[in-house]
């Protein structure tokens, strides 16, 4: 493997989907991380590592974090100068470092889904680049209330589904 330094660009090999599928995308890496007994969901946490019994660490994810590891990197195809990625985000996170030189194109959609989730969804069109709408066409406000996870992940799946349904029947 080599070494962080060394490790050659995934530039060009991602490109963000539109506001709307990033969040319905990213809300079916969380289910997925909440169903695997190797994650943890905390939204306070990207991705980290956490000790446990047996051989393999915990991975912990928020909303972002399951993305990466359950739909960028385990779908991504990257070419043989940069297999080291593989599935999940592993080899991304290693040495209990995490190694934030990620493409601007991928930085920009966990930034965007951690905009969004906390309900700041013009700053997630911003961060993606995109145009933000004048007048406002919806009916939650630039800045609303999430249900905050820990708290009710089922309401908090609800409104993030309300934001993406919204976002997509403008082509957002």
């Amino acid at each position: 493997m080599a070494s962080r330094k060394e490790q050659p660009s995934l530039e060009g090999y991602y490109s963000p989907p539109e506001l709307s599928e990033l969040i319905i995308e990213a809300l079916r890496a969380l289910r997925k991380a909440e169903r695997s007994p190797d994650y943890r969901v905390n939204m306070n946490q990207w991705i980290d590592y956490e000790g446990r019994d047996g051989d393999k660490p915990l991975c912990v994810v928020c909303l972002a974090g399951a993305y990466l590891a359950h739909s960028v990197f385990a779908t991504l195809d990257p070419p043989p100068e940069i297999s080291y990625i593989g599935s999940g985000l592993h080899a991304w996170h290693y040495g209990g470092e995490l190694n934030t030189a990620l493409p601007p194109a991928i930085e920009g959609a966990a930034n965007a889904l951690e905009y969004v989730r906390c309900g700041w969804v013009r700053w997630a069109l911003k961060e993606l680049g995109r145009e933000i709408p004048e007048p406002w066409p919806f009916t939650f406000p630039p800045a609303r209330k999430v249900a905050v996870y820990s708290f009710n992940p089922d309401k908090f799946y609800r409104d993030m589904e309300v934001i993406a349904q919204q976002l997509r029947s403008v082509g957002l």
